[in-house]
């Protein structure tokens, strides 16, 4: 039962959150090109997927959260794994605390996702990945870094819904690569637009083509008015 609940502690703590744009965000300014119109609207396809994933994750929680709760003390723990117990009363209360905390969050993020709060954009994918597309992508890995807003990245980009290793280069503008080296892992989910491309040198290949991303900034296309 252990197993259990530390497993559905991972699994909400491994979800990467969803973007969340000012509050009151209702809907886009006037004049916003085609591509945002698209991507606006593909948050919104997104949101059914994202609500049914985070009442799962809740529902898992809960559920270790009952039985952490029900969970006897005992000196001896019991290694046959039919009986789920803690040693002392206090690690027993740490862990309750520690499932408690991560129910509230989980139910939170569910009704900011219910009530439009928080933006649902669409993982960028080896099919999707196009001049004008836009989504969240994530363990970026630098290639080289070039100056203090630019570098070559590697994405692990999703392929018919499996995620590859960080192995598709693209040029990323507009990210500050302070202490960033080559080799180094871009930490946390970011945010892309995918605005043309970019070619550079390479000391053997010569000349090579990638897409040019820029992170893409949800408040510059968006209306405050009243929430959905």
């Amino acid at each position: 039962m252990r197993a259990m609940i530390l497993a559905a502690l991972m699994l909400f703590a491994a979800a990467a959150p969803a973007a969340k744009p000012p509050a009151g965000v209702d809907k886009l300014k006037p004049g916003a090109p085609r591509h945002v119109q698209k991507f606006w609207d593909a948050c919104e396809a997104e949101r059914p997927r994202q609500v049914a994933a985070a009442q799962e994750r809740l529902a898992g929680l809960r559920a270790g959260l009952a039985k952490a709760k029900a969970a006897r003390i005992s000196p001896r723990p019991d290694t046959s794994g039919k009986t789920y117990t803690y040693l002392t009363a206090q690690v027993k209360a740490a862990e309750v605390a520690s499932i408690q905390a991560a129910v509230n969050q989980a139910r939170q993020h569910l009704d900011g996702l219910r009530a439009g709060d928080i933006l649902t954009p669409p993982q960028l994918t080896l099919e999707t990945l196009e001049v004008g597309s836009i989504g969240t992508a994530y363990g970026l890995r630098v290639q080289q870094v070039v100056d203090k807003q630019n570098m070559l990245v590697r994405l692990a980009l999703p392929f018919e819904g499996v995620i590859s290793d960080a192995k598709h280069p693209v040029w990323l503008h507009g990210k500050s690569t302070e202490g960033l080296a080559d080799g180094k892992r871009v930490e946390g989910e970011m945010l892309l637009e995918v605005v043309g491309t970019k070619q550079y040198e390479t000391p053997l290949d010569g000349p090579r083509t990638v897409y040019l991303l820029r992170p893409f900034v949800v408040a510059d296309w968006v209306e405050r008015g009243a929430k959905r």
